[in-house]
């Protein structure tokens, strides 16, 4: 299992390193930036998002008790955090007893440092913002001031930023992070700590960051946009971390807009064309791919993990049932398209299945698979062609190229569960036999967003169930459906009872190369859904595709780390697994 993470983590992942502004963002650079940003949030998303912890927060802000603080700190901290969404907490942190607690304060501050980062750099690329006309004769020249375009304005001020800046905060901020508060003077404290503390904060502040001050301008009077008097100007000496967006750039929302930024040099292909006829409806019914399954791979049998995974390590072929599972040059869905395209010949037809086996093929370092349902006959197929193709890399003696990694749902199947978990378990066998080239990892749902409705969602939880007794009622299976009995399939609830799933239908082959493809949409690949169904699909080429792999970071983390430990798996899983 080691083998496995450390192998994913350094060829899957982006490697984290200091962003810097001194030169101009590569993808690689804005991407990691938006991954930081992301794992804040991700450890701070009550605190940023969740009703009820907002609620509470709101209610500690404005007790009695606390309002002389929260007044005081406001009072002294407005200037530095303008957002209340992050003074808030930043205020609620800093008064807590417990000093490690207190340092949560932190990671809010450092928040708001990358967001203006990832802003500045979003704009600084923004065709709108790379215009020098268009704005309100008001605002223009205040605008403007003495930059080409607004463009210009962001990259200059982006400039300002380095890589140390939050480092520099903490220590500046350490004073508030190391006193022993005392409820009856805890206001004097914090105001004597920031204005004349050893050192005071403030003074810590504009010596490491006052040599980069920026002007901040505020219309003195509103003045209609025609209008052609002269609205007056007031200057105010501001860090360059606490911008005022809509103040600087006309028209900005003052929140980040992509905060993978803009990214040119990509070629989008709209895939929507695959055979939806009633011919094609019937073949696939004489199949029956659902009572196909399970017949030739019941789940307590052939079909279970153990099975595929003696088979495999024998050298035994499986899904070779003659007509049922041809492969998927043979498959009446893959292979709806008679003619074999070249990698460089153009997909003029639209053609969605061809296409992804083409893409699939001409994979020279990796593929990044997540689809919501991956089954029956056609699923096989494609299970079978990848497993293929790493199989004859490895019995080559050459070094394994291709790496893949498939993730996978495993909590929602609605209904088509012994449709879709024989090829799911196919694949995971292969992964442990050969774990250099291929890993399988079911999603990491449970800190998912619920689809259900808010005031239901926040009491249906695993406790509920338990302590209802609902799960013994209903057979519901554990939140690690991973290890669920086949025996206990045909009776349990065909989807996540909190309503939370992993939804995607993503390829991405070669995400870190640089000629990465990803594939996008609505299109399952089994036979029940996906293979007669009218679907959307993008086909991205170019630097997008890298941010579409990038945007599974989390996903594929948690199911490595979360997921797959949690689940204690070995090569010899409960029972029809």
């Amino acid at each position: 299992m080691f083998m496995k993470l450390k192998y994913i983590i350094l060829c899957f992942f982006i490697t984290f390193n200091t962003f810097s502004a001194d030169l101009p963002p590569t993808l690689k650079d804005k991407l990691i930036l938006r991954n930081k940003i992301d794992q804040i949030i991700h450890a701070q998303r009550a605190f940023l998002f969740e009703p009820k912890t907002l609620s509470r927060l709101n209610l500690w802000l404005n007790q009695p008790v606390n309002r002389s603080f929260v007044t005081i700190c406001n009072e002294t901290l407005k200037a530095l955090f303008p957002s209340e969404k992050l003074l808030g907490p930043i205020c609620y942190f800093l008064r807590q007893d417990d000093l490690e607690k207190r340092k949560t304060a932190l990671d809010f501050i450092n928040l708001q440092l990358l967001q203006y980062v990832a802003i500045l750099s979003d704009i600084s690329e923004d065709p709108y913002y790379l215009k020098t006309t268009g704005f309100t004769k008001r605002k223009k020249s205040i605008i403007l001031e003495k930059y080409s375009s607004l463009a210009d304005k962001a990259s200059k001020y982006l400039i300002k930023f380095k890589s140390n800046d939050f480092q520099d905060l903490a220590t500046c901020f350490e004073p508030f992070l190391n006193e022993k508060w005392n409820d009856n003077n805890i206001v004097q404290r914090f105001s004597g700590i920031f204005r004349s503390g050893k050192p005071p904060v403030r003074d810590c502040i504009n010596e490491k960051f006052g040599n980069r001050k920026i002007t901040e301008i505020k219309d003195k009077e509103s003045v209609d946009d025609d209008s052609t008097v002269e609205a007056e100007i007031i200057s105010i000496p501001k860090y360059h971390f606490t911008i005022n967006f809509p103040a600087h750039f006309e028209g900005h929302p003052g929140h980040i807009v992509s905060p993978s930024g803009w990214s040119a040099g990509n070629k989008v292909e709209y895939l929507n064309k695959n055979n939806t006829s009633l011919e094609l409806q019937e073949e696939l019914d004489k199949r029956n791919p659902a009572n196909l399954m399970k017949i030739h791979y019941p789940l307590d049998g052939a079909g279970s993990m153990n099975a595929f995974y003696g088979k495999i390590k024998s050298g035994q072929d499986v899904f070779n049932e003659s007509g049922f599972y041809p492969s998927v040059y043979e498959n009446p869905v893959w292979s709806q398209s008679k003619k074999t395209l070249s990698p460089d010949e153009p997909n003029i037809e639209h053609e969605t299945f061809r296409e992804i086996i083409r893409i699939i093929d001409n994979a020279k370092e990796s593929i990044f698979m997540d689809v919501f349902f991956l089954g029956g006959t056609m699923g096989a197929s494609l299970a079978k062609h990848i497993v293929g193709r790493l199989e004859k890399e490895r019995l080559s003696n050459s070094s394994q190229k291709l790496k893949v990694f498939i993730l996978k749902d495993t909590s929602n199947h609605y209904g088509h569960l012994e449709e879709m978990r024989p090829v799911f378990n196919y694949l995971l066998a292969y992964s442990l036999f050969n774990p250099k080239a291929l890993v399988v990892a079911g999603s990491y749902i449970i800190e998912h967003g619920s689809a259900l409705p808010s005031f239901i969602a926040d009491f249906v939880s695993e406790d509920f169930f338990e302590k209802s007794g609902l799960t013994n009622i209903l057979n519901i299976p554990s939140l690690n459906s991973y290890v669920t009995n086949a025996t206990d399939v045909n009776d349990s609830l065909p989807l996540d009872k909190r309503g939370v799933s992993d939804h995607s239908k993503t390829i991405v082959v070669d995400g870190l190369s640089e000629n990465p493809i990803a594939t996008v949409g609505s299109k399952n690949l089994t036979d029940a859904s996906g293979a007669i169904c009218y679907d959307e699909v993008i086909k991205v080429s170019g630097p997008a595709a890298a941010a579409v792999l990038d945007d599974y970071y989390q996903d594929m983390k948690m199911a490595l780390t979360k997921e797959m430990i949690e689940s204690e798996r070995t090569l010899k899983p409960k029972k029809g697994y």
